[in-house]
């Protein structure tokens, strides 16, 4: 087969090295009809290697041509997120949608449907940083300027690129951002079906709490193969995204035209609010320092006025705020600001912490007595493991035992015990436990959470990501 045409000389247009490198890699696509083992790209890489090797390419002239085919490439990217993404219709529309079906049915019914949630969104930031944070951003714009109307092609004139220094303080400011957004799309929603519910069951409307879908995060929580997330970063982390969600609270709180009442509540979501955050300071300490655990251990588990560990009694006083608003559109809004509260607790978004399945195998190997090297698959292994699950007594942890523990897996339960205990008592906890292979995993997972006393808000998920997991996974 005939190959394409030389390439062009040192100083043609760029369009012109673009049509060469466009023809180079049909012509390879061809031949990889032949050779299904070829790789049409590593061999134009290849091509243009030796071209830059013999003097026939510069380094500018490849920036240029690898610059204006990523340019393609963001409005093609572009072009398709605003094609895939597009609006279904306003809020109202896709609510009256979705709840048509509903249309006649009792109050209990439309509960049962309503307050159901029927999928789950978790924010996990790095698949992102393939992109630098500016160009993100100027990608989101592209596709809403795409979704409005716009023409034409735009080059956002930016290296296309990561950040040159990634940390988890970006990936978590990240995900807060799109945590917040998804917030505001949440209560969007929410109102729509609470008015489509007013207009339906105007007695009924405001005993209902909707969450149709739930929001979580495992940024700052997630270990499985990193190393840079100490323990102490994730309770600052949490304490952190307390401390903005109660100011949001307050906030919205504050925006309502309701009974005077309402001013007390405000003014406690508020002082929660600086709490957390003089507590998630302190918890910015170096932890590698005995002196500094203690006094952020002391600050998070003394007693203190503005501390709220649980918003039961904050829903209960919404409750009774609902019951005594003057109006309709008063009611409303305190009914979103108690279905967000339902949905979210006191924080950002649910927590999803991760480890590996071989951290779990260490950490409960010397209780099932096993030697190192025993395999962790067989019968025996998972009946020893749940023999010691069923007699887990609970055990009282504190932050010293946290900075004492060397295992993992023991110091991600007790974390999950200090962070119900002090920080969200009602949140339920997701606990992912990566590559999955063997049932004793699991059921050394439910040993723990009953030895630090957390069981009864985990829930202990394992994944199955690896070929023999994914084997085994039907009958784990």
């Amino acid at each position: 087969m005939a190959n394409p045409a030389d390439p062009p000389k040192e100083g043609a247009a760029v369009k012109d090295w673009m049509a060469w490198c466009a023809a180079q890699l049909e012509h390879y696509e061809r031949e990889a009809e032949r050779d299904p083992l070829t790789n049409s790209v590593r061999r134009l890489a290849n091509d243009l290697s030796e071209l830059l090797t013999a003097g026939a390419v510069s380094l500018d002239t490849l920036s240029k041509i690898g610059g204006a085919f990523s340019d393609l490439g963001f409005e093609a990217r572009a072009k398709e997120f605003a094609r895939a993404h597009e609006s279904a219709g306003a809020p109202a529309a896709v609510v009256a949608a979705v709840l048509a079906p509903l249309d006649g049915a009792s109050f209990e019914e439309a509960r049962a449907a309503i307050e159901a949630t029927r999928a789950g969104v978790v924010f996990t930031a790095h698949p992102t940083f393939a992109m630098s944070r500016k160009l993100r951003d100027a990608f989101a714009a592209r596709v809403e300027a795409l979704q409005a109307g716009g023409k034409g092609a735009a080059s956002p004139g930016l290296p296309h690129a990561p950040d040159q220094r990634l940390s988890l303080a970006d990936e978590h400011r990240d995900v807060e951002e799109a945590i917040v957004r998804a917030q505001n799309s949440m209560r969007a929603i929410n109102r729509e079906i609470l008015l489509w519910a007013q207009a339906r069951y105007p007695k009924e409307w405001t005993t209902l709490v909707p969450e149709p879908i739930s929001l979580a995060t495992w940024v700052g929580y997630d270990l499985d193969g990193r190393t840079d997330i100490h323990w102490g970063e994730t309770l600052r982390i949490r304490l952190a995204e307390k401390a903005v969600q109660l100011a949001r609270y307050a906030d919205a709180l504050a925006a309502v035209k309701a009974p005077a009442a309402k001013d007390a509540l405000v003014r406690a979501l508020k002082d929660a609010a600086a709490l957390a955050g003089e507590q998630a300071a302190l918890f910015a300490a170096d932890f590698d320092d005995p002196a500094a655990v203690t006094e952020a251990a002391n600050r998070l588990s003394g007693d203190d006025p503005r501390r709220l560990v649980s918003l039961e009694g904050v829903i209960a006083s919404l409750g009774e705020l609902i019951d005594g608003a003057g109006d309709d559109e008063a009611r409303l809004a305190l009914c979103l600001l108690r279905a967000e509260m339902k949905a979210l607790g006191l924080g950002a978004a649910r927590i999803h912490l991760r480890i590996n399945a071989a951290q779990i195998r260490s950490a409960v190997r010397a209780d099932l007595g096993l030697d190192p090297d025993r395999e962790f698959f067989d019968r025996s292994t998972l009946s020893a493991a749940s023999e010691l699950a069923a007699g887990a007594a609970s055990r009282r942890v504190n932050l010293a035992s946290i900075f004492l523990e060397q295992m993992t897996a023991r110091r991600q339960f007790m974390l999950c015990a200090q962070i119900l205990k002090h920080i969200d008592a009602d949140a339920p906890i997701r606990f992912l436990i990566a590559e999955s292979e063997a049932p004793a995993t699991v059921m050394g997972a439910i040993y723990l959470a009953r030895l630090f006393g957390v069981e009864h808000r985990l829930d202990i998920s394992p994944l199955f990501e690896t070929p023999d997991a994914i084997e085994r996974g039907g009958r784990l």
